[in-house]
């Protein structure tokens, strides 16, 4: 005998994105137990009961659409209004396919290694620090991601050790919303010590998602760096992009690489010399895959019978 909140009512109606929201929350294991398990934050209008891991979900579609998405009620009505054909209209928040696609990736990898994390570690984090994580991996897994542009890591990486990645994450967010001078010490009019937040702290800005106003400091409320706005994406953009090599190194994101460029497959056989007449049956292969950050390029690039190529698989080779 509650009343429906704002968002239960918007996903009833029938619109695509609501009926992705509902298929991937309900009908994944590991989203539905890193909703439930996180130490707080599911309350209130994020309350399971009221679809909060929808809302969240929804929001993080919508900050996939544009990477600037800060709790805009109006948008997420625009977007999760009925529109049976789902197609681009002035008065609807168009949502493609892509951006469908690339929120269902971070998502699932987000919960499967939420999965394998310390469940009592992960209790003493919250709603926020799932935010964190989703903006983190959005960065450099996204292709178009206006941030990770800025730090040329856009749809560039892929996560190779899950579990490893959740780990460092953690580590990471655990020393941002607990640093020592987080909180400012006073004393009240009695004599009796009390402290509040630090405005400009990594952890104020956490625990609200408009974004836009937040500044940083450097070494006011434990900050390491001056931002004049969006201090908590800048601030989560800049810690990974000093780890991103030695995360590379030890194994725990990999570089992806493209096939894309200006070599098409009869400018490389003539760069390696082999006739069209012998061509027949030759596969051409990245001898560093593109997956493991190969690029088609001459130096990178060979022929080989069909066999050794699906031999070979994804490996590396080592050619004499």
């Amino acid at each position: 005998m509650v009343a429906m909140s704002s968002h239960e009512k918007r996903i009833l109606q029938y619109n695509q994105n609501n009926r992705w929201l509902n298929e991937l929350c309900n009908h994944n294991t590991n989203i539905k137990s890193m909703f439930k398990s996180i130490g707080s934050g599911m309350s209130g209008e994020y309350d399971l009961m009221k679809k909060g891991d929808t809302l969240f979900t929804a929001e993080m579609l919508l900050w996939i659409n544009d990477n600037l998405y800060e709790n805009q009620s109006e948008k997420l009505d625009d977007a999760l209004s009925p529109n049976r054909l789902n197609k681009k209209a002035t008065s609807k928040l168009y949502i493609s396919d892509k951006d469908r696609s690339t929120t269902k990736k971070i998502l699932k990898l987000m919960a499967d290694g939420c999965a394998v994390y310390d469940k009592i570690l992960f209790k003493r984090f919250s709603k926020s620090s799932l935010y964190n994580l989703f903006y983190t991996l959005a960065f450099f897994m996204q292709t178009n991601n206006s941030w990770g542009i800025t730090k040329d890591i856009a749809g560039s990486f892929e996560v190779s050790n899950v579990k490893e990645f959740i780990k460092w994450f953690f580590n990471k967010e655990f020393k941002r919303i607990n640093h020592k001078d987080t909180y400012m010490k006073f004393k009240k009019p009695n004599g009796k010590e009390a402290k509040q937040i630090h405005d400009y702290s990594f952890a104020k800005h956490n625990a609200d998602q408009k974004q836009r106003s937040k500044i940083c400091i450097k070494d006011e409320g434990g900050s390491k760096y001056d931002f004049s706005d969006y201090g908590r994406i800048r601030y989560l953009l800049e810690e990974l992009s000093e780890s991103m090599s030695s995360l590379v190194k030890v194994g725990i994101i990999s570089p992806i690489g493209s096939r894309s460029g200006n070599y098409s497959r009869d400018e490389l056989m003539v760069t390696h010399g082999i006739e069209l007449s012998e061509s027949k049956g030759l596969h051409l292969d990245e001898i560093v895959p593109v997956k493991k950050g190969g690029h088609r390029t001459p130096e990178n690039t060979r022929f080989v019978d069909a066999k050794t190529n699906i031999n070979d698989s994804d490996r590396t080779k080592r050619v004499s």
